[in-house]
């Protein structure tokens, strides 16, 4: 384990304060400034022992305020910079210096220093604790560098805050990793919330909404999720305190019922003839990622619904226990004997390609010679296939399977969507601090940028004290920040060059929709979900996707997009 220095001013004006893992793994000791308690500091710091802490294994300086163990009644303050003098990392609260370091929260963007701060928390399971160590969780880290690349556009197109009436108010970020424990998870957000009073914290899956959804309703701060499946979700109201920047596997369900729809016509045509025969549909799904209801409560066929297709035996549905071995052959042997015409494949990610499909395909019915006794069926998937693991190779190089293996995938007709993203890779790449290609399509840069402007906009909408912007001023400003047919407002992307733009119409009390990367960031107001367009996808010859060229269907307008173009793939 390799240490970082107790405060380093990192690239682009970070200040930092944790452990970076870089080599072997193992136990936290003294070891330059790596300590395991509180008293390791106090001689590695030369300060006295109620003026050092250990946080995360390296030592740091409490500031006077932390050390009279009081949340700040010993130090007075005016200023941030009252708090700042001698290095130590705090803010000016009601006249007094509150620490930041605290409970676990291990990075703040140095913009805090400019004037009276208002912090967006993010949490994160970066550094996870295993047996003999910790391990680094590759997409939290890369989720986490996204919203700190976000973090950096609006430091520099804000010059470090943003206006306010009179006054100039930071917007700061906070992260606090996790370490994928429950009670890490409780002390970040209890420092984030009470302590640095985020008005909105960043969060990333469906367990951390559960644990903190009651107390972010009591202590009125808004969650947003990145990542969360909404329709897995077992919480029936949220009051408006959970947001979500990912679509829900619901919003691919009309283009996939449409598609289904169009598949049944070939497949008539091609075996069973006119009505009475009946079309027979399987669906498989991986059970850690989506549930049986969503899945099946949107799929018609043979002009029923997907419970009357059950009862008539011409619907089975299987779900696969991902988190544990499972028995492939039987699986096959099973789908086999039930002889479906089309397979709906959801979430399985590349068990789909590595185990499921060959063992279908190998199982299938056959003569002597080898020639399938049944017609082979057609695979439905969804974007954990397509995007795993040599999925479109699999695929590409076998023109049966190309011609029976389509998907539904997240995907928009607007063009700068597709610029957006660009633009947003080009960034990560470049930047100083991250050189590597982000790993997912930036749902952390996303996030930043849309608790920045609600919190702009909150200041707009709330009569009350700015200084206590909270969290239903953040859900009216985000009610505000989505497409309104009625009031449409102007289109501000998540870009760096359009932060001030954006600030200049709320300034002027105007609605502006937001647009991201990979959606427009149309959300229900009534349940926080986002909206997105779908598409049908397929796999070329040389196995390249096919996206969007074959049918999109419009979230908008709820309807698809011109005629189904199944001939771009060569199908």
């Amino acid at each position: 384990m390799t240490s970082v220095s107790q405060r380093t001013l990192g690239p682009r004006g970070w200040l930092s304060l944790g452990v970076l893992l870089v080599g072997s793994i193992g136990a936290c000791t003294v070891n330059g400034d790596q300590c395991s308690v509180d008293g390791d500091c106090a001689a590695l710091l030369g300060v006295a022992p109620e003026q050092a802490q250990c946080v995360l294994g390296v030592c740091g300086r409490r500031t006077a305020a932390l050390a009279a163990g009081d949340g700040g009644s010993e130090r007075s303050c005016q200023t941030t910079k009252d708090c700042t003098a001698g290095g130590d990392t705090a803010f000016c609260r009601e006249g007094r210096c509150v620490s930041i370091l605290t409970g676990g929260i291990s990075e703040v963007s140095q913009n805090y220093i400019a004037g009276d701060p208002i912090f967006v928390g993010a949490l994160a399971p970066i550094n996870l604790e295993v047996p003999g160590g910790t391990v680094e969780s590759v997409y939290d880290k890369i989720r986490t560098d996204g919203i700190r690349l976000a973090s950096d556009d609006w430091n520099a197109a804000t010059a470090g805050a943003v206006t306010v009436g009179a006054a100039r108010r930071a917007i700061s970020l906070a992260v606090c990793d996790t370490n994928a424990s429950l009670d890490k998870l409780n002390s970040c957000f209890d420092a984030m919330t009470t302590g640095l009073r985020a008005p909105i914290v960043l969060v990333s899956n469906n367990e951390e909404v559960e644990t903190l959804l009651p107390r972010a309703i009591e202590r009125d701060v808004v969650l947003y999720c990145t990542d969360c499946e909404p329709s897995r979700l077992p919480i029936q109201n949220t009051e408006g305190h959970v947001w979500f920047g990912f679509p829900s596997v619901k919003v691919l369900s009309p283009i996939r019922t449409r598609w289904l729809e169009r598949l049944e016509g070939q497949v008539r045509g091609e075996r069973l003839g006119p009505l009475p025969a009946k079309f027979k549909v399987a669906l498989v799904g991986a059970q850690s990622l989506v549930s049986l209801d969503t899945l099946v409560g949107g799929v018609t066929f043979n002009g029923q619904s997907a419970a009357q297709n059950q009862a008539a035996g011409t619907l089975l549905t299987k779900i696969i226990d991902d988190n544990a071995p499972s028995d492939y052959r039987a699986l096959a042997d099973e789908l086999a004997a039930f002889d479906p015409d089309v397979i709906i494949v959801a979430n399985l990610g590349r068990l789909f390609h590595f185990y499921v499909m060959p063992e279908i395909e190998a199982r299938w019915p056959r003569d002597a010679k080898g020639s399938p006794l049944r017609p082979l069926p057609r695979y439905l998937t969804s974007a954990q296939e397509a995007y795993a693991f040599r999925f479109e190779r699999s695929v590409g190089a076998n023109d049966d399977l190309r011609r029976r293996v389509t998907g539904v995938q997240y995907h928009s007709s607007d063009p700068k969507l597709d610029e957006n993203q660009r633009l947003f890779f080009g960034a990560f790449r470049a930047s100083t601090r991250f050189g590597y290609d982000p790993a997912n399509i930036g749902t952390g840069f996303e996030s930043f940028y849309v608790a920045s402007f609600a919190i702009a906009a909150g200041f707009q909408l709330s009569s009350a004290n700015p200084a206590e912007l909270r969290g239903r001023d953040v859900i009216a400003a985000l009610r505000r920040l989505s497409f309104d047919a009625a009031d449409p407002g102007a289109v501000v992307d998540v870009r760096a060059n359009e932060i001030a733009r954006g600030l200049t119409l709320l300034a002027g009390r105007q609605r502006i929709d937001l647009r991201g990367l990979q959606s427009s960031l149309d959300w229900d107001p009534a349940t926080g979900e986002v909206a997105a367009d779908a598409a049908i996808y397929c796999v070329k010859r040389d196995g390249a996707f096919s996206l969007g060229d074959v049918w999109i269907y419009d979230a908008r307008t709820k309807q698809p997009i011109g005629e189904p173009k199944p001939e771009v793939c060569g199908l």
